[in-house]
């Protein structure tokens, strides 16, 4: 498997998970009150877009030529590292 390759599988697994721990919090909202459930799930579809830039520009990387793909993982890293510091920083009681 060339470095790039691996790259790529490494932003996908990350995403993954992210997109896991996404689903577990959409799951745990269920049990909130209606008032704060609102609130919780508008927090939660927040990280899912964040999520859902990630992945098109992880389709966009995977189909990139050698000059624009060292830009477009970065852009995906980045989009990745926000999403965790998003995903550590959530309470869903604020």
């Amino acid at each position: 498997m060339t470095n790039r390759e691996n790259a790529e599988k490494e932003i996908e697994w990350k995403l993954h998970n992210y997109k896991f721990s996404i689903a577990k919090l959409r799951f745990q909202a269920q049990d909130s009150i209606d008032e704060e459930h609102t609130a919780i799930v508008k927090k939660i579809n927040h990280l899912d877009e964040i999520g859902e830039l990630a992945e098109a520009r992880l389709i966009e990387l995977r189909d990139a030529n050698e000059e624009s793909w060292g830009n477009l993982k970065k852009e995906v890293e980045n989009y990745l590292d926000f999403l965790g510091r998003e995903l550590e920083a959530y309470d869903p009681k604020q």
